[in-house]
């Protein structure tokens, strides 16, 4: 009886090790999986970042030609108003 215990202990003990290492071999992957998708939403990450940054750099460009165009809207404004003036002279 007490060969048959020891030989179910040992299969038993050897089959414990056995789902021990499938599950520590498992577990492995997935942290290697899991770094390879951090890794990869870093480059996301960045990637995003630099769009942003190239964002910002359009909107300061659009805002100086909005400025330039209020400039020039205003010297023609003004120069319509001149030959508007110059219009009225000459007609009297």
């Amino acid at each position: 009886m007490n060969g048959r215990f020891s030989k179910l202990k040992n299969w038993v003990s050897g089959k414990f090790q056995f789902v021990t290492l499938v599950l520590l071999i498992f577990a492995l992957s997935l942290l290697v999986k899991q770094q390879n998708d951090i890794s990869h939403l870093k480059k996301q990450i960045d990637s995003i970042e630099s769009n942003v940054d190239g964002i910002s750099d359009l909107e300061s460009k659009i805002d100086d030609i909005e400025e330039k165009i209020d400039g020039v809207e205003s010297t023609l404004s003004d120069d319509i108003e001149e030959v508007r003036k110059t219009i009225i002279r000459w007609s009297n």
